[in-house]
C-alpha cells in the first residue's frame, strides 16, 4: 500500500473513531448523541429529555443519574485507552517502510476498544430502560421508532 492511501485509511480509521466519542457524549447528559436514552445534543441533557418524553418519577431521576455519573467514571479509563489506540494507530500508518500487518494489528485493538464503549452504552440504556414502567417502556419504544423513521434525528434537529 503507499503511503498516500495508507494516510487515507487512516483518516477514515480515525473519523470511524470519533463516531463513538460523539455517540457516547462522554457518558455524561448533554454531551452530545447517544442512543435511544442517550443525550439528544447540545445544551439538552439526556435526564432532563427522558424527563420530558417519559414523565419519570423522582426515583427514577435519581436512579439513571446514578447510573450515568457512575458509567461515566467507569469509561474515563476506556477512552484513555482508545486515545491511546488512535496513537497507536496514526503512528503505525506513517511508518516507513509500510507494515501492513502493524497497521491492521493497531487498527484492531481501536476497533476493540470502540466495540467495549459500544457496550457500555447498550447496557446503560438497557438498565435505564429496566428502570421504566411498563407504560414508560412503551412510549419509548414509539419515541426510538419515530426516531428511526426520522433517521435517527430527534424532534427539531436539523
Amino acid at each position: 500500500m503507499n503511503p498516500i492511501k495508507k494516510i487515507g485509511v487512516a483518516a477514515a480509521v480515525m473519523s470511524i473513531a470519533v463516531i463513538p466519542l460523539v455517540a457516547q457524549g462522554g457518558f455524561g447528559p448533554g454531551q452530545g448523541r447517544g442512543g435511544p436514552f442517550g443525550p439528544p445534543g447540545p445544551g439538552v441533557p439526556a435526564l432532563e429529555r427522558l424527563d420530558r418524553e417519559l414523565a419519570l418519577t423522582d426515583s427514577q431521576k435519581a436512579q439513571i443519574e446514578t447510573l450515568l455519573t457512575n458509567q461515566r467514571d467507569a469509561a474515563r479509563t476506556t477512552m484513555a485507552s482508545m486515545r491511546d489506540a488512535e496513537h497507536a494507530l496514526a503512528t503505525a500508518v506513517m511508518q516507513v517502510p509500510a507494515d501492513d500487518a502493524a497497521v491492521q494489528a493497531r487498527a484492531s485493538d481501536l476497533a476493540a476498544i470502540q466495540a467495549q464503549l459500544t457496550v457500555a452504552r447498550a447496557q446503560i440504556e438497557s438498565r435505564i430502560y429496566q428502570l421504566l414502567t411498563p407504560d414508560q417502556q412503551q412510549k419509548a419504544q414509539q419515541w426510538v421508532a419515530q426516531m428511526q423513521q426520522r433517521g435517527g434525528r430527534r424532534g427539531g434537529e436539523r
